[in-house]
């Protein structure tokens, strides 16, 4: 079965349900209707019995996620413009990051992250919503946004806490550069 919004693929085949992440002109970077695409996929996920086990990736391998596309979410989450469109409507109703990125979302099976490229920002605590993730050893991975001030706003840093001890959690959240593949091998993420 096929399912495909603008910028979430769903194929489930065989058990497996494979959600592509495909906004490849923004780097999958995560605006109101690809946060409510995705959530929905969780939905569909939780909600076929077909499904025994769900995999996340990018239709691109140069690029998992660049996290939140600022641009479309800054004005909106701080009132400067009014929505103008259903998924912007939905976003402000109610907790769209929380439920996008929560892990218990899709409780009932596990779910696999595979990625590749950059996975940043909110593409990383996308991947830390996975409970197995395959990471290719060109990834660039971290939360960049913490350099300028912001903290990662869709449970990255609790996340990030219960993955790894405090202090190193702190060093990755402070620090604000990138990880490789090995370094987050040694963190045990």
């Amino acid at each position: 079965m096929k399912n495909d919004s603008e910028f979430i693929n769903i194929d489930i085949e065989s058990g497996v349900c494979t959600v592509t992440m495909n906004r490849l002109d923004k780097k999958n970077a995560i605006n109101p209707q690809f946060a409510i695409e995705l959530s929905n996929a969780w939905d569909v996920i939780d909600n076929d019995d077909e499904v025994r086990v769900a995999v996340l990736k990018s239709a691109d391998s140069s690029i998992f996620s660049a996290g939140a596309d600022l641009k479309e979410l800054i004005p909106l989450l701080k009132g400067e413009i009014k929505p103008n469109n259903e998924y912007e409507k939905k976003l402000l109703s109610g907790d769209f990051l929380l439920k996008t990125w929560r892990k218990d979302r899709v409780r009932t099976k596990p779910l696999i992250g595979v990625a590749s490229g950059y996975c940043l920002a909110g593409g990383f605590e996308l991947l830390l919503c996975c409970d197995f993730r395959l990471v290719e050893e060109n990834t660039s991975i971290g939360f960049p946004e913490t350099g300028i001030g912001l903290l990662p706003i869709a449970g990255g840093v609790s996340r990030i806490g219960h993955e790894v001890s405090r202090p190193k959690a702190l060093e990755i959240l402070f620090n604000s550069a990138n990880l490789d593949v090995q370094e987050l091998k040694n963190l045990g993420v």
